[in-house]
């Protein structure tokens, strides 16, 4: 027992100190720290969309090309309404003219037919070259009912002449022959006639075009299948 009148000591605290009370602001360090993490969060967002807008060019090989922006005929001046530009990737081998000739284009005559959207070559362009060599256009006169609905330039024909036999006349079996010919539909045109017949331009191999042109009788047109 201690003696009357003495003060005791406090027992001494061995445990850790509080790291904090609550409600306590973070101390300034804590601070730094967290705002150098989001700086390196947001540094490293941005050194990756700079590296993928680097690949993506590396990897973006398309190249600015001629293109056409609507049919142009055989044989037409090329106007500047008839040419665009497409960017487009391209084997070696296929002829293209660079976006930056445009100019030189236009005012020169097309040397085929050009379809909308095909991309323009130095073959293309120049004087006329078309039809080929061995090929010939022919112009077919057909009745109303005697060709296809929907015919279009492009689509397969066979052309049928078939000789007209007088009223009263006998018939000669060693006569003219119903004339027959494999062609290509280049135009069709409404006659301007008052009966609904066509006026269709086809093209064919040159003897073909030369029947076709010879021939006396009524014509039609028989339209391909997709394997024709």
């Amino acid at each position: 027992m201690s003696e009357p009148g003495t003060l005791l000591a406090a027992p001494r605290d061995t445990s850790s100190p509080p790291t904090g009370r609550p409600g306590e602001r973070p101390r300034a360090g804590h601070r730094r720290i967290r705002l150098s993490l989001v700086l390196f969060g947001a540094l490293t967002v941005l050194v990756g969309a700079v590296a993928g807008v680097q690949v993506a060019a590396r990897v973006d090989d398309r190249l600015a090309v001629l293109a056409v922006a609507r049919p142009v005929k055989a044989g037409q001046v090329i106007a500047a309404a008839d040419v665009t530009t497409a960017l487009v990737s391209v084997d070696a081998g296929v002829a293209t003219m660079p976006a930056s000739s445009r100019s030189s284009v236009i005012g020169r005559i097309a040397a085929m037919p050009l379809a909308k959207g095909m991309l323009l070559g130095p073959a293309q362009v120049g004087p006329p070259q078309w039809p080929a060599a061995g090929e010939a256009l022919a112009a077919v006169a057909v009745k109303p009912g005697r060709a296809p609905d929907g015919l279009a330039p492009g689509m397969r024909v066979t052309v049928l002449i078939v000789p007209q036999i007088q009223p009263g006349t006998a018939v000669d079996t060693g006569g003219a022959a119903t004339v027959r010919a494999e062609a290509t539909v280049e135009s069709v045109h409404q006659t301007a006639d008052q009966n609904g017949g066509l006026l269709v331009t086809v093209l064919t191999n040159t003897e073909a075009a030369q029947r076709i042109a010879a021939a006396s009788g009524e014509a039609a047109l028989v339209q391909h299948g997709a394997d024709g």
